[in-house]
């Protein structure tokens, strides 16, 4: 199968029952297809068949943490995919928003994780993208988070840079159609 770096080819996707729409790579897996998922997320992977260097991106319902400041919210709901991913480390690399959309402000960083937190593999670095939309008057935050787990360094340079066009695109196309999902 194609690496993650070969998927660049997107369509807009429907999220939620289609009350939010992405482009997202066509090529990619809705996870809901294969596994459960719970109602609050929407979970698409790369069909790349190495586990090593699948990617993932997931879109989340959550009530609104209580942080007025969004790049400290958005670092946050980093901190909070560290502690779920049972990470040894976790560094932000950065915090930026678009000028041009409805403003999510963005992060990107790494983490150290032990694959399914299993003691007896080594920790890997998994690069992780988070976008941040505050719904105010839905006392909401949905999040999109997209990772890549490491792999040698010139290939991993080449993924990543390939998955952060995925979550920027994602991120800048993502269009709430009913706010009634959040009622």
């Amino acid at each position: 199968m194609p690496s993650v770096a070969t998927q660049v080819d997107t369509s807009s996707r429907p999220l939620f029952g289609g009350s939010i729409v992405a482009d997202l790579p066509a090529a990619w897996r809705d996870v809901s297809d294969f596994r459960q998922v719970p109602d609050n997320q929407e979970v698409f992977v790369s069909p790349d068949s190495d586990p090593q260097r699948e990617a993932s991106l997931i879109v989340e319902v959550l009530q609104r943490v209580d942080k007025d400041d969004l790049d400290q919210a958005v670092r946050f709901h980093f901190e909070s995919i560290a502690h779920d991913n049972d990470a040894e480390e976790s560094h932000v690399g950065r915090t930026w928003s678009f000028n041009d959309t409805q403003r999510p402000i963005l992060l990107s960083g790494t983490q150290l994780v032990k694959k399914f937190g299993k003691d007896s593999e080594p920790a890997k670095q998994v690069k992780i993208w988070v976008a941040l939309w505050r719904i105010e008057d839905k006392n909401v935050d949905l999040v999109m988070s997209v990772n890549v787990a490491g792999t040698e360094a010139e290939e991993q340079e080449r993924g990543e840079d390939e998955v952060g066009r995925i979550f920027e695109r994602a991120a800048r196309s993502l269009s709430i159609v009913d706010y009634g999902l959040f009622a």
